[in-house]
């Protein structure tokens, strides 16, 4: 790859610890980037004051706009200013030293590919649940990795991906009214009419949760909190726009219509149906424009 503009992105919202150890494992990256920008999504734990006094990073504070709105800012901020790669991530994604170096230097990377990302672990050095995309091949990396393989992708997550400028040229920038969840699947899918993605399989960052669990958005043995209930939605609105209503989807409008149905039973079942019904709903009537 010829040397590009890169910049690292991260969008932060009152994990101030975490921040810290993302920004520092940005600072020791063995191929430097050209930019650190932090969307500070409101926060109220120290951050703003902490931000102030870092050299080299570009600050944008905004309300909080969730996963969503603030990589909707970051993307948007970096590919204005002539950024020519963006270099994604949460604020509690630690990438290793050689994350970036291997995103650049692999021959994937060129201007026919709309996006790279990183193999994703959590703090045990097991497959982050949440951050696992799947192949084009029709299964998950686990079946190559560690072999420092590579391999075309249908969807990745915001935890360490590399996007191509020119794809967000023309694929546009994340719906911030997603907000959280999903967001990311909706997005890198869009970015494909770019061009591929890629996985490739010797760049590893740390995905530090509490827990190393998927995205469930159907909680067991509680209330369904505010967050799952815009996974309801978002997932709904997804899954409408990847298999939209058509004659020759007929399986994929089975298959919707079948986890649409899933939902509902759980409001039932949870006895919170109209709370599950109005999100469903929404998820149905939801479209593809930012408002």
């Amino acid at each position: 790859m010829k040397k590009s503009a890169i910049a690292a992105v991260v969008v932060t919202y009152n994990r101030l610890p975490l921040l810290q150890e993302c920004i520092a494992a940005i600072r020791s990256q063995q191929r430097p980037v050209e930019g650190i920008v932090v969307i500070n999504n409101g926060c109220t734990d120290g951050t703003a004051e902490w931000l102030s006094t870092q050299a080299g990073v570009t600050v944008v504070t905004q309300p909080n706009g969730g996963s969503s709105g603030g990589q909707y800012t970051a993307i948007r901020y970096a590919v204005e200013n002539n950024f020519d790669w963006v270099w994604c991530m949460d604020d509690d994604t630690v990438p290793t030293s050689a994350a970036l170096e291997a995103l650049v230097n692999s021959p994937l990377c060129n201007d026919a590919a709309a996006y790279l990302c990183s193999v994703v672990l959590w703090k045990d050095d097991t497959f982050h649940q949440m951050n696992r995309p799947l192949l084009k091949a029709g299964h998950y990396e686990e079946t190559y990795y560690p072999g420092l393989a590579s391999s075309e992708i249908v969807n990745a997550s915001f935890v360490s991906i590399m996007i191509n400028s020119k794809a967000v040229k023309v694929a546009g920038y994340p719906l911030k009214k997603m907000f959280i969840w999903f967001d990311d699947l909706e997005y890198t899918i869009r970015l494909g009419k770019y061009g591929p993605g890629y996985l490739i399989g010797n760049s590893v960052v740390y995905h530090k949760t509490e827990e190393n669990v998927g995205p469930d958005f159907l909680p067991r043995g509680r209330s369904i909190n505010a967050k799952e209930l815009l996974g309801i939605r978002n997932y709904l609105f997804v899954r409408k726009n990847i298999y939209p209503f058509d004659k020759r989807k007929t399986k994929h409008l089975y298959l919707y219509l079948k986890t649409f149905a899933a939902i509902l039973k759980y409001g039932v079942v949870t006895r919170q149906f109209s709370k599950v019904l109005k999100y469903a709903i929404a998820g149905l009537l939801m479209n593809k424009k930012q408002r």
